[in-house]
């Protein structure tokens, strides 16, 4: 057993393909890291706080049934920081696993890089009358430091930058339509 474990009772679902191979069923979630070049050097980080939490976080969100991942991380940004917020997507820099609750004992959650492309960051229909704010590193820094207002760590943060200071220029498709 994996760290977090300890006293679970519950199965793992499964499906099985046409061939007979299983495989352990998940529930999915998305998180998105909205990235601002607002210079070099001093990107700037989207994050949101609902008033139903003091937490500040990323866009983040349960992927639906019959969506990619990809889909469902633009959907999300949509859902969350308002329609009118353009961004393209660049590519997923984490991946990790965690219980949910009793009856979602394992849940995947994708970390995505997104770069901003203009519109106005507001709160969205999930995240209605919530504060936005556009951070540096630095600033999100400040914030882990004072326990329960972001739930990610700070490597985290670093290595969406990284990537997305890597990723920007590319110009490829991560996600055909089905």
């Amino acid at each position: 057993m994996g760290r977090g474990d300890e006293g679970l009772t519950s199965h793992q679902p499964e499906i099985v393909a046409v061939n007979g191979r299983r495989f352990a069923a998940f529930a999915a979630a998305v998180l998105v890291f909205v990235i601002d070049s607002a210079g070099e050097g001093a990107e700037r980080i989207l994050l949101l706080r609902s008033p139903r939490t003091p937490r500040w976080q990323i866009v983040n969100g349960g992927v639906e049934a019959g969506e990619t991942l990809a889909a469902a991380a633009v959907r999300e940004v949509a859902e969350e920081a308002g329609a009118d917020l353009q961004i393209r997507l660049l590519g997923s820099c984490h991946t990790s696993s965690w219980r949910y609750d009793d009856v979602v004992t394992r849940m995947i959650s994708t970390f995505w890089v997104a770069e901003y492309l203009g519109g106005e960051a507001v709160g969205g229909d999930d995240m209605v009358d919530s504060e936005v704010a556009w951070l540096t590193i630095d600033e999100v820094d400040a914030l882990i430091e004072d326990p329960g207002l972001i739930p990610e760590e700070t490597w985290v943060f670093r290595r969406a930058l990284d990537c997305y200071r890597s990723w920007r220029g590319d110009d490829v498709e991560l996600q055909p339509d089905y």
